[in-house]
């Protein structure tokens, strides 16, 4: 399946998801990166990333049942398609405070 697959109500769904599991990630990672003497400051690639790692976004739509139909995208998708299909979710070039 294609991000272009998807229809307007199942990409927003995605990147409500999406977006769920950075609020509740975001700022354990960005104060990682404070403790490690980086700057908390991410690229937008990577934030992606960690959202789709280790089965986050999984997880965050088998929580809702209405989410179910999203799986079988997430788990069959080539990994370019799913950050094409999240990447109008998170706007900016890079996230920190």
């Amino acid at each position: 399946m294609r991000a272009k697959d998807l229809t307007s109500d199942q990409a927003t769904r995605l990147g409500k998801a999406a977006s769920a599991v950075w609020d509740y990630i975001g700022a354990d990672t960005l104060r990682c990166l404070e403790e490690g003497d980086e700057e908390p400051l991410m690229p937008r690639s990577h934030v992606i990333e960690m959202v789709v790692d280790a089965g986050r976004l999984e997880e965050e739509l088998k929580r809702n049942p209405k989410n179910h139909d999203l799986l079988p995208f997430l788990r069959t998708a080539d990994y370019k398609e799913i950050v094409k299909a999240l990447k109008p979710f998170f706007p900016y070039a890079t996230y920190g405070w």
